[in-house]
């Protein structure tokens, strides 16, 4: 039970991030480039 709890946990820590990503895309695209140098890649 124990394994499960962790796994929905993880689950929804990634659905919640990507979906925060994509609406701080979609709503500042410029400063989500700009937060992104491209030295870091």
């Amino acid at each position: 039970m124990l394994t499960s709890s962790l796994l929905l946990l993880g689950v929804a820590a990634v659905l919640g991030q990507v979906a925060w990503t994509r609406a701080r895309a979609s709503l500042q695209p410029v400063r989500v480039r700009a937060t992104q140098p491209r030295r870091f890649r």
